[in-house]
């Protein structure tokens, strides 16, 4: 669609700069017409959004629609699958642009944290959109076989109404008609729950399901119209999923050249004698900060000593989403056997990645194991040890047994478990300086090994924001850098990573 003021306004194209008093007929009406053929695609929501960035990677336009114009400039199109998607990746990027670059004097390390959020956050949306897609056609079509299943009704009551309107009968008697129905008990009529006289239209509920019927068309007409729409949103759904694969491509790209520099930049950082040379953080007077938010940042996770990523819900709400939308068939997934456990999801790939068979180290499945102790009731309780299990995704559901009931947040497990005995509580809660920066919380043996420096927690008597602000001023002293520390680990992040109920620092 390259409905734009070069494409559809031939008139005006070699004059862009013509004074409004020398403008004449035949320029309204090509102006007219430009906007009638943007305005009609947009109303129907056939729209092409693109980001558009300069060859600098600046963000220069985000847009509704294809232009040519932006391309004939040379800029770079991004496609998205909604105008929100592209205007919100373009006011982020102008945050970005407008903030001050936190990177060592001389430094010339290429923002790949800030390419790899990028395309991150953008294949979120795009699986967000593909959701959408499929729901909506799933609803379309399933309103047209509500249709065939309730043929005879939507037929009378089409056929009512097209009777109607030939004797000249108002919209407006008509509704009152069907309501004086309703109130006899007539099927037909209760089944009639609105009727708009503009559109000409009448709306059916069939099965709690509202319909939007056409009566001066038949049945199978208004069905087809409903199947043709479901065709048309799956179409758009197999271009979002073309699109996502391209846009992993580029985030794979992306950490590749990532992988590449950094290891360039070990080499070039060890000494003359072969030693890696390490920095010593705690005694800089100014820390570099390279963060950017992660979308799963919002649960409680951490990462392995293996690298594997493990996310778990902080509510039955958190519970329900990471089930229902990011665990995939080779994930694990984890449960404390006490009562307000959170969900624990082990990731077997990353969440951008395929779902695909991977071998879990055992020392991956112990650390997801007391993640999920720690952040359970077992912890408020002041219990220093606990039970867990795990299954695989396909033993997880939301089906109770006959006569049971299943609240929010909480699941049915089915078959074989296997179990963690005697799991002890632990968490560690430290300041991450490389590759960057961040507060990060979780197992001991995950945390303390990639951190700069870490304080250790037991169930105790400090409520979790006293010692949130305990663990902060701790922090605070160990950083020449206080500044730093302000930045990346304020006391409400480092609350995130307290368990619910008391603690206490090992080393009070």
């Amino acid at each position: 669609m390259d409905c734009t003021p070069k494409s559809c306004v031939p008139a005006l194209a070699s004059r862009k700069t013509l004074a409004i008093e020398e403008s004449g007929e035949e320029q309204y009406e090509a102006l007219f017409g430009a906007l009638e053929r943007l305005r009609e695609p947009i109303l129907e929501g056939r729209t092409e959004p693109r980001l558009y960035e300069n060859d600098e990677g600046e963000v220069v336009d985000a847009t509704p629609l294809h232009l040519e114009e932006h391309e004939a400039e040379g800029y770079v199109a991004t496609a998205f699958d909604s105008f929100n998607g592209a205007i919100d990746e373009y006011f982020h990027r102008l945050e970005l642009e407008d903030e001050e670059v936190h990177e060592e004097p001389g430094s010339d390390r290429p923002d790949f944290e800030g390419e790899v959020a990028k395309y991150e956050r953008i294949i979120e949306q795009q699986e967000d959109a593909i959701e959408d897609f499929e729901a909506q056609a799933e609803a379309e079509q399933g309103k047209a076989e509500l249709l065939y299943g309730n043929y005879d009704l939507v037929d009378d009551v089409c056929s009512t109404i097209r009777e109607a309107r030939k004797e000249g009968i108002p919209w407006a008697d008509i509704e009152e008609k069907f309501e004086m129905g309703a109130e006899q008990g007539i099927e037909d009529a209760e089944a009639v729950v609105g009727i708009d006289e503009a559109e000409g239209t009448v709306t059916i509920e069939l099965d709690d399901t509202d319909i939007e019927v056409d009566p001066s068309m038949g049945v199978e007409k208004n069905a087809d119209r409903l199947y043709t729409e479901a065709k048309r949103i799956r179409g758009k759904k197999e271009g979002a999923q073309a699109a996502i694969e391209d846009t992993r491509e580029d985030l794979e790209a992306v950490k590749q050249r990532r992988e590449e520099w950094e290891e360039a930049d070990e080499d070039e950082s060890e000494d003359d004698d072969g030693e890696q040379f390490e920095r010593d953080y705690l005694s800089m007077g100014s820390v570099p900060v390279r963060y950017d938010e992660k979308w799963y940042e919002r649960f409680r996770w951490f990462r392995t000593s293996d690298g594997f990523l493990v996310l778990g819900g902080r509510n039955a709400d958190q519970n329900e989403e990471l089930v229902k939308k990011y665990m995939e068939p080779s994930d694990r997934f984890f449960h404390a056997q006490a009562h307000g456990a959170p969900v624990t999801i082990l990731k077997a790939t990353e969440p951008d990645e395929a779902a695909r068979e991977v071998d879990i180290p055992e020392s991956s499945t112990e650390e997801a194991a007391q993640f999920a102790v720690s952040y359970s009731s077992v912890w408020k309780d002041g219990k220093f040890e606990g039970d867990a299990y795990e299954v695989d995704p396909d033993q997880v559901s939301k089906t109770p047994e006959s006569g049971e009931y299943i609240e929010k947040g909480s699941f049915v497990i089915r078959g074989d478990r296997t179990y963690h005995r005697d799991v002890p509580v632990g968490v560690s809660i430290g300041i991450k300086c490389e590759p960057d920066t961040r507060v990060v919380g979780g197992p001991p043996s995950a945390i303390e090994p990639r951190v700069e420096t870490s304080v250790r927690l037991e169930p105790g008597q400090f409520a979790q924001n006293d010692i949130a602000k305990r663990i902060y001023r701790t922090f605070r002293e160990r950083f020449e850098d206080t500044s730093f520390v302000r930045k990346i680990a304020s006391a409400d992040r480092i609350q995130e990573f307290c368990p619910n109920g008391g603690s206490r620092m090992l080393d009070d």
